[in-house]
This record gives C-alpha cells, structure tokens and sequence, in this order.
C-alpha cells in the first residue's frame, strides 16, 4: 500500500456510498457533518 493511503478517508467515503444508498442525501450529509475533518491523524 502506498504511504499516501488514508485508511479512515477510505472508510468514510465507502460508509457515506452506503449511507446514502440507505436513507438519501439529505440525511447522510447531517450523519457525516464534520467527518471531512476526519484522517488517519486524527485522535482516537
């Protein structure tokens, strides 16, 4: 794997495909409001 791979973007943008599959947009965006500030540096 590439250094450059984030594995909690990659994560959220699978989890916000099936968010949005599961109950639409509008709701999937107020479920992930601030998860774009979310990395592999991020404190647990």
């Amino acid at each position: 794997m590439s250094e450059d791979f984030d594995f909690d973007k990659y994560w959220l943008k699978n989890f916000s495909r099936c968010v949005d599959e599961v109950v639409g947009s509008e709701i999937k965006e107020e479920i992930l409001i601030g998860s774009d500030k979310i990395s592999q540096f991020t404190s647990r």
